[in-house]
């Protein structure tokens, strides 16, 4: 096999714009992703730029995700409001519905606000909330690789396919595609959280060639570690707070 077939294309952003890269790295991410990693398309751009990838497309789902919590948050105010008004025309008790409606507009208000508040600060700090996510899960990722996939798979003659750190950075960076499917109302994000999984698997198992068992222990153990981890400092609190509990009460 000639050296050319090894070696992927890389595209420079002066051989073609870098919304077309990203739209074929996209398209082929999503629809193809078992060939994606299999002929290692993460290694054609960058780090920088697979970084910004995941970057922009977590950004983009995180401002779906706030538009259709927003209108629904919207919806629900609505319907108590109209419910309000029929008891009205019903005949009920009017002091007990004008305080009803009253308490209603000033939640509203509040929540209006606050819901605003929240999903601006949200899209302002989603970059820097989503880098701090990328770099935590790819050092699990890339400690979990290190105890569970062979260890001649770290000597192997191409390097883009041994575990490395920044191997591990590439597959959750491309993974965050998934994000996009936010644009779905309602369900968008549980099928974002589905594509995004789908990703992970196959990015895991063909950058390291390995079975499909090895790679459900490498994509799940970061999360069961992180809700150990989140478990034993909740017990812990609460053996702290029961313990001065027991010794103030004795």
């Amino acid at each position: 096999m000639s050296t050319e077939n090894k070696t992927p294309q890389i595209l420079h952003p002066h051989q073609e714009g870098n919304l077309g890269i990203l739209l074929e790295l996209l398209k082929k991410l999503i629809l193809h992703p078992q060939v994606f990693f299999s002929g290692l398309d993460q290694y054609k751009q960058g780090l920088g730029f697979i970084f910004a990838f995941g970057l922009i497309c977590h950004w983009i789902g995180s401002v779906f995700e706030h538009l259709w919590n927003s209108l629904l948050t919207i919806s629900i105010e609505r319907r108590l409001q109209n419910w309000g008004q029929l008891l009205r025309q019903l005949g009920g008790d009017s002091e007990s519905i004008n305080s009803w409606s009253s308490l209603l507009q000033e939640t509203s208000k509040a929540d209006t606000v606050k819901s605003w508040f929240q999903s601006v600060s949200s899209v302002i700090l989603d970059p820097f909330t989503t880098s701090l996510y990328i770099l935590f899960s790819a050092v699990l990722i890339f400690i979990a690789a290190r105890i569970l996939v062979p260890s001649e798979q770290f000597t192997i003659s191409d390097p883009r396919r041994r575990v490395t750190f920044d191997s591990a950075l590439r597959i959750v960076c491309v993974s965050l595609a998934g994000a996009l499917f936010n644009f779905l109302p309602y369900i968008g994000q549980l099928v974002a959280g589905l594509i995004s999984m789908l990703i992970t698997y196959f990015g895991i198992k063909e950058t390291y060639q390995i079975g499909w068992i090895r790679t459900s222990f490498i994509m799940f153990l970061p999360g069961l570690l992180f809700l150990s981890i989140f478990f034993a400092v909740i017990f812990g609190v609460f053996l702290m707070i029961a313990g001065i509990a027991i010794t103030s009460f004795f």
